[in-house]
């Protein structure tokens, strides 16, 4: 898997990566999130939580993402 890099380099086509939230608040049970970039209009966009991979967007993230990475490969399924 590759290392973390800054969120300036993240892909913004809406593919689905993993990004790291600096979250404040220490009852969030993580702060590494399933994301993509959305756009609506040019002055509007940003990162927000998948409930999946193929899922749509369910929210915005807050605060805004630091890091990212590509989600890993799934596992190899054997029948």
């Amino acid at each position: 898997m590759s290392d973390w890099q800054p969120i300036e380099t993240a892909p913004k086509d809406g593919t689905p990566v993993l990004v790291f939230s600096p979250y404040e608040d220490r009852n969030e049970p993580t702060n590494v999130i399933v994301a993509k970039y959305e756009t609506y209009g040019s002055d509007n966009a940003w990162w927000g939580y998948c409930e999946s991979v193929l899922a749509d967007i369910a929210g915005k993230i807050d605060p805004e993402p630091t890091h990212w990475m590509p989600l890993p490969k799934p596992p190899k399924v054997t029948p």
